[in-house]
C-alpha cells in the first residue's frame, strides 16, 4: 500500500532556539518534513532554488529583510509554494498586506503546537488559516467594499465564458502560471483577461476578486 506523500516544509526565521524548537515539534509529526531553514529573508531565494518545498513558514520581523518584504517576491517566483506567516503580534494592517501579498495562513508564535500543525496540513490542503479573531477582522475589513449591489445573472453577463473560467480558478487560490496550464491558454492571456475583468468588476488584486466572486455568486460554494 502506497503511503501519502509528506509535507515537505522550510523555516525561514532568525532565532535559533524558535528554529529548533519548531524542528522538534514537526519532527514528530509522520505527514510532515522540514527540508530546509534560514534565518534571514536574504537567504529565501536560494534556498527555495535549492529544494521544492510545499510550505514555508515565514516569520515577519527579521533584521534585514522582513517576511512582509520579501513574501510578494516569493510568490511571484514560486507560484506553487504555499506561505504561512509566523508573527509574535499580529495588526491589522500587517494580516491584510500578507494576505493580500499571497500568504495563505497567519500563525502567532504563542499558539499552540496542535494550532500550528493543524493549519500546515489546512493550508498544505488549499484552505486560508488562522485564528478566528484574525481571519474574521481580516475578511472584513477586505469585502466592506463588496455589499452584494447586483445580480449574480447581472455580474455574469458582464464577463466572457472564457472570464468566468479565470474567476473561478483565482478564487480556488490558482496562480496564472497554474491557470495558463488549466485553460491551456498563455500566461500573458491570463494576465490579459485578469486586467479586463479588474476592470469590469471594479476591483483591484486578486483577493478582492476571489472576495468579490464569492459574495456575488460567481462561483460555487460547495
Amino acid at each position: 500500500m502506497t503511503e501519502n506523500p509528506k509535507i515537505k516544509l522550510v523555516v525561514v526565521d532568525d532565532h535559533t532556539l524558535f528554529r529548533e524548537g519548531i524542528k522538534k515539534i514537526l519532527s514528530l509529526e509522520k505527514d510532515i518534513e522540514i527540508i530546509g531553514e534560514a534565518f534571514d529573508g536574504e537567504d529565501v531565494i536560494g534556498l527555495l532554488s535549492r529544494c521544492e518545498p510545499d510550505i514555508m513558514l515565514l516569520d515577519v520581523k527579521m533584521e534585514r529583510i522582513n517576511g512582509l518584504q520579501i513574501l510578494p517576491q516569493i510568490v511571484e517566483q514560486f507560484p506553487r509554494l504555499k506561505v504561512i506567516i509566523l508573527t509574535a503580534q499580529v495588526s491589522l494592517g500587517e494580516s491584510v498586506k500578507a494576505i493580500r501579498d499571497g500568504a495563505r495562513g497567519i500563525i502567532l508564535k504563542h499558539a499552540a503546537s496542535e494550532f500550528l500543525i493543524k493549519g500546515i496540513r489546512k493550508v498544505f490542503g488549499g484552505e486560508l488559516w488562522a485564528d478566528s479573531s484574525t481571519m474574521t477582522q481580516v475578511v472584513e475589513s477586505l469585502s466592506r467594499k463588496f455589499r452584494v449591489d447586483r445580480s449574480p445573472e447581472k455580474s455574469r453577463k458582464e464577463l466572457s465564458e472564457r472570464e468566468i473560467e479565470v474567476v473561478a480558478l483565482v478564487a480556488s487560490g490558482h496562480r496564472n502560471k497554474e491557470i495558463a496550464s488549466k485553460l491551456f491558454i498563455s500566461e500573458q492571456t491570463v494576465k490579459t483577461h485578469l486586467s479586463n475583468i479588474f476592470q469590469k468588476l471594479e476591483v483591484n488584486d486578486r483577493l478582492e476578486l476571489a472576495l468579490y466572486a464569492m459574495r456575488n455568486g460567481l462561483v460555487d460554494r460547495e
